[in-house]
């Protein structure tokens, strides 16, 4: 997102984004990472791991039961107290603003960008509240198809939701609830489900309906496309070029290029004119391609998430993507600890190198190769290796997850989930290699480590259940952090931060 050249507007939206970074809550998309772009521009990345945001269900399915409405309005409303208890307001709050994690449970993707500045937090309550109203059927919500509205009472038998909501869609700021009092409003009035996701395949057709929906609005000058700017999910950013105008980072080694496998920024497509889907991470994404530019971004979670494809048009960005369920949110910043110092390698040696196919899968087949997991001093050659291994089990070529995660931890849940997911799909990955250009152990102790890894998705094909296979094509660079276990097997993936 562009930096105001004003210098007041500047620190304020400094001062913004460094206190959203801090801001953790189960119902909150967290703000993980901060950083400036090649051009300048400030990159804000979001923890991930959606199965869908808000109006791609609603462009399939039109409308919520009431039970779903208001887990979106208790949600959103304690996120929102999350937020103001550390001092700031969200701005207009929108459809688009609220992701939908694998499970069904909603969450509050927070925007960087600062508010208008006679935007209070009652302001923010308000919209909240007026967000389950058009759930409801008050109001048509953009990308839902045409329905009854005003008082539908099939959406809300007895009123009582809608009586929960009244207070805060007052016009005297002074009278309406604090967030937190409107999500208890919420609750008291209805109780809160799970909302029921469309299948993947599915969601994929929305999607791409709302991203062309999208270039179209912001190709005729509409205002409202602009937020995308501000609430993208930074990643390696791709050029028109077709580089991905990466930088290093700071610190890093650049070492040689090792192929492994990939695991997130997969690219998986069905058969030809069916929807895209994108298996990435942890969590599969609905996604498509488009004729925009694409961009695989994938700067977090594997624990309940995933990468997402985004689709760049003119600086405009629109990303389906995932973040982890409030169980696989990690406790902790992305950001390492001033106690624990990265140190970085360079990508693991030759011994530790993970398994690919063709020529890569006949070196790891040999018998004499170190199993780098044992290996209590490489955390980070363990890091390449169970990134393999999960890519093995994601592709149906082992069926080992217990080499992979740690068992009940939420990367092992997520996992279990995926996979269930990816066999009801018929689609899979073949061979699909990452090449690793560096590796940093973030802090380490005798039981537990925080890997990040560096990488690029390679060129790989999708097949299809009927045996329709499907190029996909590389992906811009990508990181990941994984933390890491010490189990009596070895590391094991724990979670993600």
């Amino acid at each position: 997102m562009p930096v105001p050249a004003d210098a007041a507007a500047r620190a304020a939206l400094t001062a913004r984004v460094t206190t959203l970074t801090g801001v953790r809550h189960p119902h909150l998309a967290a703000v993980v990472e901060v950083r400036t772009d090649d051009d300048g521009a400030l990159g804000v990345v979001h923890q991930r791991g959606e199965a869908a945001d808000l109006p791609a269900v609603l462009a399939v399915r039109g409308r919520l039961a009431p039970g779903e409405a208001a887990a979106v309005g208790v949600h959103v409303a304690q996120a929102l107290a999350a937020l103001h208890a550390a001092g700031l307001a969200h701005g207009p709050l929108e459809a688009p603003d609220v992701v939908l994690r694998p499970g069904g449970s909603p969450a509050l993707r927070p925007r960087a960008t600062v508010p208008p500045e006679e935007w209070t937090p009652a302001e923010d309550v308000r919209a909240a509240a007026r967000l389950v109203d058009n759930l409801l059927g008050s109001r048509p919500l953009a990308g839902a198809p045409a329905g009854p509205l005003d008082g539908d009472p099939l959406a809300d038998p007895d009123g009582a939701l809608r009586g929960a909501l009244a207070a805060a869609l007052g016009a005297d700021a002074r009278r309406r609830p604090e967030a937190g009092t409107l999500a208890a409003l919420i609750d008291a009035a209805c109780e809160p489900t799970s909302v029921r996701l469309p299948d993947p395949a599915t969601l994929a057709g929305a999607a791409l309906a709302g991203l062309r929906r999208g270039q179209e609005a912001a190709a005729a000058g509409d205002p409202s496309t602009r937020r995308f700017r501000a609430t993208r999910t930074a990643g390696a950013r791709a050029r028109r070029d077709g580089s991905t105008g990466a930088r290093p980072r700071t610190g890093r080694v650049q070492p040689t290029t090792r192929r492994v496998r990939g695991w997130r920024g997969l690219g998986m497509r069905r058969a030809a004119l069916r929807p895209a889907l994108v298996v990435a991470g942890i969590g599969v994404t609905v996604g498509a391609m488009t004729g925009a530019a694409l961009e695989f971004r994938d700067d977090l979670p594997w624990a309940g998430g995933g990468a997402s494809v985004a689709a760049s048009d003119g600086g405009e960005t629109v990303a389906v993507s995932a973040a982890p369920s409030a169980s696989a949110a990690p406790s902790t910043s992305a950001a390492p600890s001033a106690s624990a110092a990265p140190s970085t390698s360079a990508a693991p040696s030759a011994s530790a190198a993970p398994m690919g196919g063709g020529e890569d899968r006949a070196d790891a087949d040999e018998p004499g190769r170190a199993d780098a997991t044992l290996d209590r001093g490489r955390p980070e050659a363990a890091a390449v290796e169970l990134t393999q291994r999960r890519l093995d089990v994601l592709a149906g070529e082992s069926d080992d997850l217990a080499s992979v995660d740690v068992a009940g931890s939420p990367a092992h849940e997520a996992d279990t989930a995926l996979l269930a997911e990816l066999r009801t799909s018929g689609t899979r990955p073949e061979q699909p290699r990452a090449s690793v250009t560096g590796t940093t152990v973030v802090s380490v102790d005798d039981d537990a480590a925080r890997v990040r890894i560096e990488y690029v998705v390679e060129a790989h094909e999708q097949v299809a259940d009927d045996g329709t296979r499907t190029a996909v094509p590389a992906s811009g660079r990508q990181t990941v952090t994984l933390e890491l276990r010490w189990t009596d097997a070895g590391w094991r993936v724990a979670t993600v931060a």
